[in-house]
């Protein structure tokens, strides 16, 4: 499931944390995603085995594509709490400022569209 998430991200901050600090974030994700899925074929989806990594019962594409959705928003949510985009910053070699708004919106919408999609 973390392969398949990291597949339709990009974000360098994965390549320079440690496999192990990786896995906690991706595993928090999971966590924090699951309960987004409402409807799950198989009930005990939600009984994970943590020490194992595994889940109760083999995923079909379509739920890993729902997990992956939510697990994408929460992703999203942890860029937009994200006290660097608040912060007014210089762009380019004449110093514009860039706009945080702007992007702070450009996330928020591409979040409600993983959340619809989920």
């Amino acid at each position: 499931m973390y392969d398949f998430f990291l597949a339709a991200i990009t974000d360098d901050m994965y390549m320079e944390l440690t496999e192990e600090d990786t896995k906690e974030i991706l595993e928090e994700l999971l966590l924090a995603a699951l309960p987004n899925f409402e409807f799950p074929k198989d009930k005990n989806l939600f009984e994970i085995n943590m020490v194992n990594k595994t889940f109760p019962c083999k995923l079909s594409l379509e739920e890993k594509k729902i997990i992956r959705s939510y697990m994408i928003v929460e992703w999203l949510g942890q860029q937009l709490a994200n006290v660097d985009l608040v912060r007014q910053k210089y762009s380019g070699t004449d110093f514009k400022f860039t706009s945080q708004a702007s992007h702070m919106e450009k996330l928020r919408n591409l979040k409600e569209k993983y959340e619809q999609e989920g």
